[in-house]
């Protein structure tokens, strides 16, 4: 193989980022779906939702709209390797929302965790 192009699965992807969640305190639920979450936000109390807003089978929108729907008062990060949108400006402006611009690192992940906990880092 050369040059720097690489395959991962979003499965790793995911292992990654509960690992580096557990190993900094936090007790992470994964889901890998935005349905597969909500059926998670029906059945217990979550503290703070980290998507994406560009996912198979529901939309990062649809799926943001629905967990607003299930607790108006939830936290949650929107991470997108787009650039923010009028339509994320908009949903940053209802409160208890971040944006995580990809790529991102987990000291930057950590921050923006700590920001909509409304934690000092």
């Amino acid at each position: 193989m050369s040059g720097n192009n690489y395959l991962l699965d979003t499965n790793i992807i995911l292992y990654l980022l509960e690992t580096h969640l557990r190993q900094a305190g936090f007790q992470p639920v994964t889901a890998n779906s935005a349905k597969q979450a909500l059926g998670i936000l029906q059945q217990q109390a979550i503290d703070l939702l980290i998507t994406d807003l560009i996912m198979p089978e529901m939309g990062g929108f649809e799926a943001f709209n629905k967990i607003r729907e299930l607790d108006p008062e939830a936290r949650i990060i929107l991470a997108s390797g787009y650039s923010m949108s009028e339509d994320v400006v908009e949903l940053l402006s209802t409160g208890g929302v971040e944006f995580l611009q990809k790529p991102f690192g987990p000291e930057e992940m950590l921050r923006k965790i700590n920001a909509a906990l409304g934690a000092t880092p």
